[in-house]
C-alpha cells in the first residue's frame, strides 16, 4: 500500500539506491527497491562507484506528474552522483538531512524539515551545489547546523535557514568552511 507506515511491503526507513542506467527519476526499474522512492525512503544515488545523473523532471515533464511523491526521508548524492532538480519541482525533506558529496543542480526547490528527533545536520555540501535564481533552498527545525558547507555553494537564487516552530534551529544556521557565492 506504500503508505511508509513500516508495513512488509515498503521498508520504512529504507534505502533505495538510484541503480539505473539512463538518468530518470520517475522510472520504478531505475531504483534498488523496484520502486520510485517514497517519503519512508533514503535515497542515494552515485553511492556505487560509478557515475550516475539523475534529473527530478517538473510538473508535465518526462515522468512527472503523480507517478511518485516528491517528499523523501533523507536523499544522500554520493562523489559519483550528481542530482538535478528541474524547473518547477518542489522537494520535501521530512528527515531533514541532505547530503551531497558531488553535483547538485537546483533549477527547481527543495525544502527540508526535521520531523525526526534524532536528525543532526540538515544540509551538508562536500560538492559542489549550483541553485539557479528562480530555485530556493530553505531548511528549518533541524537539531544541529541547519546548512554546512565545506565546499562550493554558487547561490544565484535563495538559500535560508530559518525556525518556525518550538524547535530552535541548533546551534548554527549557516556554517561556511568553504566557498559561497
Amino acid at each position: 500500500d506504500n503508505d511508509c507506515n513500516g508495513g512488509v511491503d515498503e521498508g520504512f526507513m529504507t534505502d533505495n539506491d538510484f541503480v539505473g542506467t539512463d538518468t530518470i527519476w520517475h522510472k520504478a526499474a531505475n531504483w534498488s527497491l523496484g520502486m520510485v522512492p517514497i517519503a519512508c525512503h533514503n535515497v542515494g544515488i552515485g553511492l556505487g562507484g560509478s557515475l550516475q545523473t539523475v534529473h527530478f523532471p517538473g510538473s508535465g515533464g518526462q515522468g512527472g506528474g503523480s507517478e511518485s511523491s516528491n517528499t523523501f526521508n533523507t536523499i544522500h548524492i554520493g562523489p559519483d552522483g550528481s542530482l538535478v532538480l528541474n524547473p518547477f519541482v518542489y522537494v520535501t525533506i521530512l528527515g531533514g538531512h541532505l547530503w551531497n558529496e558531488g553535483i547538485l543542480h537546483a533549477k527547481g526547490s527543495l525544502f527540508m524539515q526535521s520531523v525526526m528527533a534524532t536528525t543532526g545536520n540538515g544540509l551538508v555540501n562536500e560538492g559542489v551545489m549550483t541553485i539557479d535564481s528562480q530555485a530556493y533552498i530553505q531548511v528549518q527545525n533541524i537539531i544541529g547546523i541547519g546548512i554546512y558547507n565545506k565546499n562550493i555553494i554558487l547561490n544565484n537564487g535563495d538559500l535560508s535557514a530559518t525556525s518556525y516552530t518550538h524547535k530552535p534551529l541548533g546551534i548554527i544556521g549557516i556554517r561556511n568552511e568553504g566557498i559561497i557565492s
